[in-house]
């Protein structure tokens, strides 16, 4: 509760105030006619959860309780650059006062953690890395806010882990991801178990029954218990009530002894980004025509091993020269559409023979569709569900055999090779066939 001694605000504040609601609420329906994700129950949980306004706080105390932290939780509000700048600054006071410190990030799937240590470690320049994490279809915020959290972990040569998996649209799977996000947190703080762990994870998922929870009954099954800090940011129910008690001007509240709220920004000022951030993308989709089907065939394959009883969320696969990875971490890259000379640049990439970049290539004029085990991707021409099927069907056989990114494909006599091409040809059958019958 406030404190008994707060100021009474003024009654000019009081009329900001009320002119400030009238704004967010008129921000919040012309954002809610696109998106209708705050009516979730997920986010109301959150809302009514995570905490009311205790005491003003400073800058000071909050470093202070996360460094007296072993994990820290740091809401994003993706679309607010100055929540990522906020988060920036935060990890770099942890990491000034930290002998070691691990980060786990929302943005970067697990499936491309190899991608994002090569970023890292400078091997992988950042065009290439956005890319090949298809950054701007699969993530979309600003690019500049986010690399500053980046530019601070390398400074200080803190290892980062991505933390999320797909499909990241809509409700449906949302607690999945948690419980995916939380094997991957509990996975970061075992391998470094003397290190901070800072988690870097959109606000809303830092409801205690959402992704905490499911860390806190992992880690407690390996013997671990953690102090935990949450710091959420720029929460509207929270700054009115600070604006309420007279403390409009705090850059910290407490909301109690473990949770923090730092404002970097009024509600007018995140719901307005959030607006801007919804146009954009209207925008790009309208002038966009190049259809990206990444999606729709991983859609695809979740419908095959659904059909094979297979949970790509808990099964293992062993691969060679990669250990054992979640399937859905091992899911293809999708290529649709792509001229002959990009295709022969992903093989050059990859360092594998021209040669193999031309069978492709004629592989696709013939067929129009290709599954490469050795670079783990699909090729797509001119889409169609056969097609999309087929190649989902081969990528799940390949993947079953554990026979992905091999370096080199098992020689076989030349009956098997016959008899291994009957059978790819059947289950590529057999997966157009359960996608449309």
């Amino acid at each position: 509760m406030p404190s008994r001694s707060a100021p009474v605000p003024a009654p000019q504040v009081l009329e900001e105030i009320a002119f400030q609601k009238a704004t967010v609420a008129r921000l919040r329906r012309e954002i809610g006619d696109v998106d209708r994700t705050s009516r979730r129950g997920y986010i109301k949980e959150f809302h009514s959860t995570i905490g009311r306004y205790q005491a003003p706080a400073s800058w000071d105390d909050l470093v202070i309780a996360c460094y007296r932290a072993d994990l820290v939780y740091i809401g994003d509000y993706h679309a607010l650059p100055s929540a990522q700048e906020t988060a920036a600054r935060l990890i770099q006071a942890i990491a000034e006062r930290s002998r070691a410190v691990v980060l786990g990030v929302e943005m970067v799937y697990g499936r491309h953690q190899r991608l994002l240590d090569r970023y890292m470690s400078g091997e992988l320049d950042e065009p290439a890395f956005l890319r090949a994490i298809r950054y701007e279809s699969d993530w979309g915020y600003d690019w500049a806010a986010f690399r500053k959290v980046y530019d601070v972990a390398r400074q200080h040569h803190i290892p980062v882990v991505g933390l999320d998996c797909p499909p990241r649209t809509g409700f449906v799977h949302i607690r999945r991801r948690d419980r995916y996000a939380a094997d991957r947190v509990a996975g970061m703080i075992a391998s470094a178990p003397e290190a901070r762990a800072v988690v870097l994870f959109g606000e809303s998922h830092l409801a205690p029954a959402h992704l905490p929870k499911h860390v806190t009954r992992l880690l407690k099954g390996r013997g671990l218990e953690k102090r935990v800090v949450t710091v959420v940011q720029n929460l509207e129910e929270i700054y009115w009530q600070m604006s309420e008690a007279g403390h409009a001007g705090s850059e910290v509240a407490r909301l109690g002894d473990d949770v923090y709220c730092h404002f970097s920004a009024g509600p007018i000022a995140k719901y307005e980004a959030y607006r801007r951030t919804i146009e954009l993308w209207k925008g790009e989709d309208e002038q966009d025509d190049q259809v990206d089907l990444t999606s729709t065939v991983h859609g695809i394959i979740d419908m095959i091993l659904r059909f094979l009883k297979i949970d790509p969320y808990s099964r293992r696969i062993q691969i060679p020269g990669r250990g054992r990875d979640l399937i859905v971490d091992l899911y293809p890259d999708i290529h649709s559409g792509l001229e002959p000379d990009e295709v022969r640049g992903l093989f050059r990439n990859a360092r594998l023979p021209e040669e193999d970049a031309a069978e492709v290539l004629d592989h696709l004029e013939r067929s129009g569709s290709c599954y490469v085990p050795r670079l783990n991707a699909i090729f797509l021409g001119e889409f169609s569900l056969v097609h999309a099927g087929e190649e989902a069907a081969h990528f799940v056989n390949q993947l079953l055999k554990g026979e992905i990114y091999e370096a080199v494909p098992r020689a076989l006599p030349q009956h098997d090779l016959f008899y291994s091409a009957v059978l790819e040809e059947a289950l590529g059958f057999f997966g157009s066939k359960i996608v449309d019958p």
